[in-house]
């Protein structure tokens, strides 16, 4: 039994894909990975056609962590590389991932890798082919306090390989991705993730699921920050609050839960 650390995107999961950087929160409590001789994994999945290229297809179980949407996904490919007599390393099996689930970025795969080493905490992600790049960001305590950490059911997800299968009729723009990652790195200001989660509505990639929860909360007074995460924006959302009315704030965030289906987790500070 391994544990890897789930992941949540703060910026630039659709730019990161055409080159750009990406900021990504490594998180805890991490998923309890083990292996099964008696089932077998999906061979379409990333950890089946990685075990099927290496000889073998032994079930790998995943479980705990903050579910799906986290990046279980990622955590059953690492797992796999474990089973094997001689793991790849992080950088072969980054390239290994490239090249076969294009155009993933595999930045989910490096930060959820090394952070197991590193430890959980928000890392700088930059492409430097063939080869990647990693910083740990120090984020201050007041934003991880104040960002809010909201978990969509199961039943919305949307699966990442349909979505990268989705062709989009927009491309980011990378250096105006990258710029809103710069910025936020020396403001750490909230309201760059609302303006980040509209820039990509407008080329839509935001789904319609994402683009309502995402102005329910914002339209909470004391709410200065919102954006969804994931393929679709969909997979779990980051509120950002001004704690001028905490009390009221968070009964009105609860209601927008309920409405939606969404699992709350805690503050960002809980899990990074």
């Amino acid at each position: 039994m391994i544990s890897v650390p789930g992941k949540v995107f703060i910026f630039g999961e659709y730019s990161v894909m055409n080159g750009g950087e990406a900021l990504i929160a490594a998180v805890q409590p991490g998923f309890d990975c083990g292996w099964s001789n008696t089932t077998r994994i999906h061979p379409d999945s990333p950890a089946g056609k990685f075990l099927i290229e290496n000889g073998t297809q032994v079930f790998t179980k995943v479980s705990g962590g903050l579910g799906s949407g986290f990046g279980s996904s990622t955590a059953e490919l690492i797992a796999a590389n474990d089973y094997l007599d001689h793991p790849w390393s992080i950088e072969k099996l980054w390239n290994w991932y490239r090249e076969h689930f294009s155009p993933a970025s595999g930045a989910d795969l490096a930060v959820q890798s090394a952070s197991r080493k590193m430890g959980a905490g928000t890392y700088h992600f930059q492409i430097h082919q063939p080869h990647f790049r990693l910083n740990q960001v120090i984020i201050p305590t007041e934003f991880k306090k104040n960002c809010f950490v909201f978990h969509t059911h199961v039943t919305q997800k949307i699966p990442t390989y349909s979505d990268l299968e989705n062709k989009k009729e927009q491309a980011v723009d990378v250096a105006h991705a990258d710029l809103h990652i710069h910025r936020w790195l020396k403001s750490f200001d909230p309201t760059l993730l609302s303006a980040w989660a509209d820039y990509l509505a407008k080329q839509g990639y935001e789904s319609l699921f994402a683009h309502e929860v995402r102005k329910s909360f914002a339209s909470i007074p004391g709410v200065i920050g919102v954006k969804g995460c994931g393929a679709g924006l969909n997979d779990v959302f980051l509120v950002c609050v001004d704690q001028t009315f905490p009390e009221k704030i968070q009964r009105a965030m609860s209601e927008v839960a309920v409405k939606y289906n969404l699992n709350p987790v805690g503050s960002l500070l809980d899990h990074v």
